[in-house]
């Protein structure tokens, strides 16, 4: 579903994104990790379209992001981590606002949007301004904004950063529910514990480099590690070393 090949960034002569390459399945979990700075957000903004690379290739579900950005904006999900929502409109509001941007013919997208309120457990919020909602509401707001034209592969840009363990939780379950439907879902986090629940697969980004790649139970047999917060500390500590 994604494919990353030679994939570099440069900003003013500065590398933020050297020789990145992996491959992400049809409906996998898989988690990008790394330090502040070593370049998880650039790699997102070029995978939902949102930069150019400055070499290299990134392939969504078979169309190149360079060369068929509308078709790849289609399929695709994006939670940011600031949210993006419209304050002043209601919960049912912000989701038909982006329905309509997709052109969903309006029967099938109330139908839609009632069916994402109750999967989200947002049905009784739905009149209420998003401004009013907690962070944790705003969160699974932005989960089923993202799946409103039922998008084939979701980016989570830090899903659970700033909500209380049972919120994030909830939100954790959310995602493991939409993995059941085939969804294949990139995820950025710093909280290893929460990452490790729900992915199948990581990578360790730093420096604009990929140091470690593949299935977590892999590597944690790889490394002789028990939890994958141990495989970072390895991996990244070598690396600052």
């Amino acid at each position: 579903m994604i494919e990353v090949k030679n994939l570099s960034k440069n900003f003013n002569g500065f590398t933020v994104l050297k020789d990145i390459n992996f491959t992400i399945e049809k409906g996998e979990i898989f988690a990008y990790l790394g330090p502040n700075g070593a370049g998880k957000s650039t790699t997102v903004n070029i995978l939902v379209t949102l930069l150019k690379p400055t070499n290299g290739r990134v392939k969504i579900s078979g169309y190149d992001v360079t060369k068929n950005g509308m078709e790849s904006r289609r399929i695709i999900g994006f939670v940011q981590e600031d949210f993006g929502l419209y304050p002043y409109l209601t919960v049912f509001q912000n989701l038909d606002f982006v329905g309509c941007l997709y052109h969903i013919e309006k029967k099938q997208r109330r139908e839609k949007i009632n069916d994402l309120l109750i999967f989200f457990d947002l049905w009784n919020e739905r009149m209420i301004p998003a401004s009013s909602l907690s962070k944790g509401m705003k969160q699974k707001l932005c989960l089923a904004r993202a799946l409103i034209h039922d998008p084939k592969i979701l980016f989570l840009d830090e899903p659970t950063s700033g909500l209380d363990p049972l919120m994030s939780k909830e939100v954790l379950n959310l995602i493991l529910k939409l993995k059941t439907e085939e969804k294949t879902i990139f995820m950025t986090t710093h909280l290893l514990s929460r990452a490790e629940k729900v992915c199948d697969s990581i990578a360790l980004l730093n420096k604009g480099k990929i140091l470690c790649i593949g299935k977590l139970t892999e590597i944690k047999t790889k490394l002789k590690s028990s939890s994958l917060e141990d495989v970072y500390f390895e991996v990244i500590g070598e690396a600052h070393g």
